[in-house]
């Protein structure tokens, strides 16, 4: 995606063998099910939100509130998407991961593991289970999002607006299933994407 000329696209732009609960900046974008404009509308450059996207607004906010080592920068809540820069704070030297995923892909399925122990030992069948079990247990532990991660975090505010917007009885179409995000490179990149939300109420009306 370039800085914007494109729709920012729905596939998943992960980067691959990155850690994303290492510290750093993060731009992440949001949008609804079918790109449906729900949280407002723009008028005369300015983004007027309606009750579902104060709501938005409200628990993007409040995101540090639950996750340590968390911080915002920049964002907006546009009619049918959020914008916004998420901070990681960077962990002590000796501590932080050094980049490397720590939930690499996962080449062979459970079910595969799963027949594997169980014809492995056929006269140890508790120990094989309890084995097996294991197994089973580490491998969802790699494929679950890490706690403080960025998908973690944009799981959770996902969930929660939709819990208040059901509580409410609001007619909520939902969220896109995906969600785009960049690695921050440097101190320019950080700047540009910085201009392109705080003007993006402008450059929205000029489509």
């Amino acid at each position: 995606m370039t800085l914007f000329g494109n729709k920012y696209r729905a596939e998943t732009t992960r980067k691959k063998g990155w850690d994303y609960a290492r510290g750093g900046k993060y731009f992440i974008t949001i949008c609804t099910k079918n790109h449906i404009c729900c949280f407002g509308d723009v008028l005369d450059g300015k983004m007027i939100l309606n009750e579902i996207g104060l709501i938005a607004d409200l628990f993007w906010r409040e995101i540090p509130q639950h996750f340590e080592n968390i911080w915002l920068d920049q964002f907006i809540v546009m009619p049918n998407h959020i914008h916004g820069i998420i901070g990681i704070k960077r962990l002590k030297p000796e501590i932080e991961s050094n980049g490397v995923d720590v939930c690499p892909d996962i080449v062979c399925p459970v079910d595969t593991l799963h027949a594997t122990y169980l014809n492995d030992d056929k006269h140890n069948t508790k120990h094989t289970t309890n084995h097996e079990n294991f197994i089973k247990n580490e491998i969802m532990a790699k494929i679950s999002p890490k706690p403080g991660s960025i998908h973690a975090i944009i799981r959770s505010f996902k969930s929660a607006c939709t819990k208040k917007y059901n509580e409410l009885g609001l007619q909520w179409i939902g969220w896109q299933a995906r969600y785009y995000d960049e690695i921050i490179a440097n101190t320019n990149r950080l700047n540009q994407i910085r201009n392109y939300i705080i003007f993006n109420p402008d450059n929205y009306c000029k489509k």
